[in-house]
């Protein structure tokens, strides 16, 4: 393994990474060797990922396999971020809806448990505290939002006034 891993670092390019599908018995060692090849500052991560459901031993099953994740110059990585569509029910506190009309409300429970669907062309979504618990001068200001002024309660903002205009022109106050 330790020979691969060499040969596959020299052929990589300065913004590549290495991937290493390992099962539980042995992913500490492959993590030793990789440190050992790659540098212990270029580990990105390690993804579980579920193998089985099915209990086949007399103890605890493992149901996973995972991926190390090496770069071969973590500062010069390159990689594309993963999103995942969000369905009602499946996150936690998003329980209202932006209808297309520009309307907001609660979801029904028939919606959150998908018996029904959401109108077409609505987004899901969350509502969330804008204030912070400690206070900073970038933090505590007065916010003019549809010709009302807010102040935050405790702490300050949890954001910067330009942080602030950029959730306003993206309609998420």
């Amino acid at each position: 393994m330790r020979d691969r891993l060499l040969l596959a670092r020299e052929m990589l390019t300065d913004s590549g990474s290495c991937f290493v599908q390992i099962s539980d018995e042995n992913v500490h060692l492959v993590r030793c060797v990789m440190d050992e090849i790659f540098g212990r500052d270029n580990f990105c991560s390690v993804i579980n990922y579920r193998t089985t459901t099915n209990q086949t031993s007399k103890i605890i099953s493992s149901d996973f396999d995972y991926l190390i994740w090496y770069a071969k110059s973590k500062s010069m990585l390159k990689f594309n971020r993963l999103y995942a569509t969000r369905k009602g029910g499946n996150w936690i506190n998003y329980d209202f809806v932006k209808l297309p009309d520009g309307t907001y409300r609660k979801m029904a429970q028939e919606e959150k448990e998908n018996i029904i669907p959401i109108p077409e062309g609505s987004k899901i979504y969350r509502r969330d505290n804008l204030t912070a618990a400690s206070k900073s001068k970038s933090t505590s200001f007065q916010f003019s939002y549809e010709g009302k002024k807010y102040s935050p309660h405790k702490g300050g903002w949890s954001t910067n006034v330009e942080g602030m205009n950029n959730l306003m022109k993206a309609n998420r106050l």
